[in-house]
């Protein structure tokens, strides 16, 4: 199938639909997120249980989300990532706060995000089932 949104990055049509296209020519049309979600999903499902116990990969968040790794390193390293996250969200509150326009309270702000970051994930789960 060729969609007329989805081109080669010389202007020429490529089949729609893939995770190839999503790849490797940036489209983000539904079916190409669907294909490459699908495709990212077989992936981590092959991933998970994998690493052996002195693989150098333990202790990084990466792995605990990619791997499922639940050892005691990976754990804290996705502790240590949440908490960073923490800090960008309390940044990101306090310049809406202050920001040009500072006309969100804090409570708005947090609630603002929360929103939009919850909206992104519905639309990711969509496309992820």
């Amino acid at each position: 199938m060729t969609d007329p949104d989805c081109l080669h990055h010389h202007g020429l049509p490529v089949a729609c639909g893939t995770a190839s296209t999503y790849g490797n020519h940036g489209c983000r049309g539904d079916a190409c997120r669907a294909s490459k979600a699908q495709l990212a999903k077989a992936q981590r499902a092959r991933r998970v249980g994998t690493l052996a116990n002195d693989d150098p990969r333990h202790g990084r968040a990466n792995t605990y989300m990619n791997y499922g790794c639940r050892c005691d390193a990976c754990r804290a390293a996705k502790a240590e990532e949440r908490t960073d996250l923490d800090r960008v969200l309390d940044r990101f509150v306090t310049y809406l706060t202050t920001g040009a326009d500072g006309e969100l309270t804090e409570d708005e702000a947090r609630q603002a995000i929360v929103q939009h970051v919850l909206s992104w994930y519905i639309d990711r789960q969509r496309v992820d089932s």
